[in-house]
C-alpha cells in the first residue's frame, strides 16, 4: 500500500511541476546592463584558445579523479579476500577508471577536430 500512495505522490508531484515553470516571469526585452565585464573575446582564435584552456583543465580532471579510482579500485581488490562480489566491483571500477582516460585522451582530439573546422 505504501508503493501505491508513493507512486502517486511522484505523478502528483511531477504533474504540478509544469504550474512552477508558468510561475517564472518573463524576462525583460531589449538589452538589459547585467552588470557583467566584458569579455575578452575578440576573434575566432580567443575562441580556440577558451576552448583549448577549458578541455585542458577538464582533461586535468578527469586524469585525477581517474587516478584517484584506480587506487580506490586496488585497495577494494586487496581488501576483498577473496569474495567474488567485492572482486567484481572493483574490477567494474577498473573499468570505469579505464574509460575516463579515455574520454580525457579524445577530449583533446576534439579540440584539434573543431579548430581545424573553425579555421576552413
Amino acid at each position: 500500500m505504501k508503493s501505491y500512495w508513493k507512486k502517486i505522490g511522484a505523478l502528483v508531484a511531477v504533474g504540478l511541476l509544469p504550474l512552477l515553470a508558468g510561475a517564472a516571469e518573463e524576462p525583460p526585452r531589449g538589452i538589459v546592463d547585467t552588470g557583467a565585464e566584458p569579455t575578452n573575446i575578440q576573434s575566432i582564435e580567443d575562441i580556440q584558445d577558451l576552448m583549448t584552456r577549458i578541455v585542458g583543465w577538464t582533461q586535468v580532471f578527469f586524469y585525477i579523479i581517474a587516478t584517484l579510482f584506480i587506487v580506490f579500485t586496488a585497495f577494494r581488490y586487496l581488501t576483498s579476500g577473496g569474495d567474488e562480489e567485492k572482486i567484481k566491483g572493483a574490477k567494474d571500477m577498473l573499468i570505469y577508471s579505464i574509460v575516463a582516460i579515455a574520454i580525457a585522451a579524445i577530449a583533446g582530439g576534439v579540440v584539434l577536430i573543431v579548430k581545424n573546422f573553425l579555421n576552413s
